[in-house]
């Protein structure tokens, strides 16, 4: 079918920001009717994804569900349809885009998204969207270095109603970098080596900085059998396994630090009562949706020594710049 010029238009300025953003790649027109372009990297990792171009607008009508319905009935088992696909949302006045999955692979299958994340495409997060798009691809790939990050599931129990264990998890990312890295530790017996490749890397050799402490108390200071399992987002496989927790219902809420104003003299507390806190977005996940009224009401205190309140106060609010909820990875 012959493109209109608007439609000419859009996908001009899509190749412009698609090689602005992404760097040493080759783009041509597909043959495939998955989609509008092709995208291969020219850097020896044969990363190739499909893009469809469409206005800023599509999403809103009609035309994106018989889309969906289109793409439904290609045979994506096919091995020249076997490749990522994303939606590029061009605004052609402004000559922006956003972009988002619309086809990716898991074990092996398609996975056609009649929902999605989009994702504004520039400087800032064009790693962010290539390593999503990584992550869609059936091949396994390393993540860039700005997306390295430590992922901490934090579980705890608490006991329903009707007197069962339910269980729920708080999980975050930790950006790695020079002052938050793994803890070398020197393997010299066999047995310790072979203790690791059964259960993998311990614990306490993970990082842990005061801001993880000050997560794990707040937590640990009203639940039981509170524990922390550390793991590495180094791979594209860490990144698509992170997206089962977009299925699993998820309560918003928040951790509240403040310094502790109990034993401040009344014709004192006047003062200081309007002194900052730090308050930081949780995202809990319960794993059985038939006891989640039992976490929605659940909100995180900790309080701390004010003596010093003001250098703790700076401290982790520079610690929270490498704080991140694992939604940012989510398709």
């Amino acid at each position: 079918m012959k493109k209109s010029l608007k439609e000419w238009r859009m996908e001009q300025i899509a190749i412009v920001i698609l090689y602005r953003y992404f760097g040493n790649i080759k783009v041509r027109k597909s043959n495939s009717p998955l989609c509008d372009l092709i995208v291969e990297y020219q850097d020896g990792s044969n990363l190739r994804f499909g893009v469809n171009v469409k206005s800023s607008e599509y999403k809103r009508t009609e035309s994106y569900k018989s889309m969906v319905d289109r793409l439904s009935k290609i045979d994506l088992q096919d091995e020249r349809n076997r490749f990522p696909v994303v939606l590029m949302f061009v605004n052609e006045n402004k000559e922006t885009a956003t972009i988002s999955m619309q086809v990716g692979w898991r074990f092996g299958r398609p996975q056609i998204f009649s929902d999605f994340e989009q994702r504004q495409l520039n400087n800032e997060n064009a790693n962010l969207c290539l390593d999503i798009i990584k992550a869609m691809d059936e091949v396994i790939r390393m993540v860039s270095t700005d997306n390295i990050y430590f992922l901490k599931n934090i579980s705890f129990e608490k006991i329903s109603l009707d007197n069962r264990v339910q269980r729920a998890s708080i999980l975050y990312l930790r950006k790695a970098s020079i002052n938050y890295k793994m803890k070398v530790k020197e393997v010299v017996t066999e047995k310790e080596r072979f203790n690791r490749l059964l259960s993998g890397t311990p614990e306490d050799e993970y990082p842990n900085d005061e801001l993880d402490k000050v997560i794990f108390d707040s937590v640990n200071d009203s639940f039981k059998n509170v524990k922390t399992i550390t793991k590495v987002i180094l791979f594209s496989t860490e990144i698509r396994d992170l997206q089962r927790y977009k299925q699993i219902y998820t309560y918003h809420t928040n951790l509240l630090i403040y310094p502790d104003l109990v034993s401040i003299p009344e014709n004192l507390y006047g003062l200081i009562r309007g002194m900052e806190s730090i308050n930081i977005p949780v995202d809990l996940y319960v794993e059985n949706s038939l006891y989640k009224d039992e976490f929605c009401s659940l909100s995180f205190t900790k309080t701390m020594p004010l003596n010093g309140w003001m250098k703790t106060y700076n401290e982790l609010n520079e610690l929270i710049k490498s704080y991140a909820l694992i939604s940012k990875f989510f398709v």
